[in-house]
């Protein structure tokens, strides 16, 4: 007799993360749900997708194993405390549902945005959080309030805070807006020319990370997630320009602020794989021109 699949339910998937996502567990042996909000997701075969509007109680029992959640208000919908306040009852709504669909594990995706704009060359879990903006302040809100309830129930917390993510679908970052303006001819503002960068991952690295804690994690941990192997900024550029065969048009602007490295020891010797910075780019623009054919 045949193993019954484990089932996962991961929201967000009209976004181009939880799209992805829901693409990497649907060729895995899970039967996977997914909610969407407004965008009804193409091109994606999982076991059912559900349209709802996650900041009102309302999602129907099922029960589950694992929760991935992706969904939220993002700084492009505003960074105002409505879309703070709906952030807060989405996360207290998922709770509640999943106490009642008896789930065992939560994958979170929180965001490297809760450290502000630190003074420090390098971060990782350890350095100061910063949550003087609405939407890092939701992001550390969630964070907080999933790990009190696996505290209280017999769940598992997994934090992942998340650089830029690249990949299929996925805009609205540093990187991915640069690449699609440098194909489109437009002039890109650069800060920073000369100074090393390192805060992204590609989408398929995330999903393999969520994958494996859902295996290996037992206890409650925060994981900064992103790339090794830094390079400048300018290196990036040059790679962009010579990949996509365009000459990109450069604004530079000088910035005070410096950039910050991230520091991913504590995942890697988890035994997690990250690849480099260089990798990660050039898988992204492999699969931006593949998309485009």
């Amino acid at each position: 007799m045949s193993k019954i699949p484990e089932t996962i339910l991961i929201t967000g998937i009209g976004t181009g993360v939880g799209w992805n996502i829901a693409k990497f567990f649907s060729k895995k042996n899970y039967r996977v749900f997914g909610t969407f909000n407004k965008s009804r997701p193409a091109k994606l075969k999982i076991h059912k997708k559900i349209k709802i509007d996650l900041s009102n109680p309302i999602l129907k029992k099922f029960n589950f194993d694992y929760l991935v959640h992706c969904a939220s208000k993002v700084p492009k919908d505003g960074q105002t405390s409505k879309n703070y306040n709906i952030n807060k009852r989405i996360v207290k709504n998922l709770i509640n549902f999943a106490k009642k669909a008896n789930c065992k594990k939560i994958i979170f995706l929180s965001a490297v945005s809760v450290y502000g704009k630190p003074q420090d060359k390098f971060i990782n879990e350890r350095t100061k959080v910063n949550h003087k903006k609405f939407y890092s302040k939701s992001k550390l809100y969630a964070e907080k309030h999933l790990i009190d309830f696996s505290k209280k129930e017999n769940v598992t917390t997994v934090i992942l805070r998340c650089p830029g993510i690249l990949g299929n679908k996925i805009s609205n970052n540093f990187i991915a807006n640069l690449v699609h303006k440098a194909y489109k001819n437009l002039p890109v503002t650069i800060y920073n020319f000369n100074q090393y960068f390192n805060n992204i991952i590609h989408i398929e690295t995330l999903s393999k990370i969520i994958f494996k804690s859902i295996k290996l994690e037992k206890k409650n941990v925060i994981y900064l997630v992103g790339s090794t192997r830094p390079i400048k900024i300018k290196s990036l550029i040059n790679l962009i320009s010579n990949y996509l065969k365009k000459k990109i048009r450069l604004m530079e602007t000088k910035k005070k602020n410096k950039n910050f490295l991230l520091r991913t020891e504590k995942i890697r010797k988890r035994g997690y794989e990250i690849i480099s910075t260089q990798d990660t780019l050039l898988k992204y623009l492999l699969n931006f021109k593949n998309f485009r054919k």
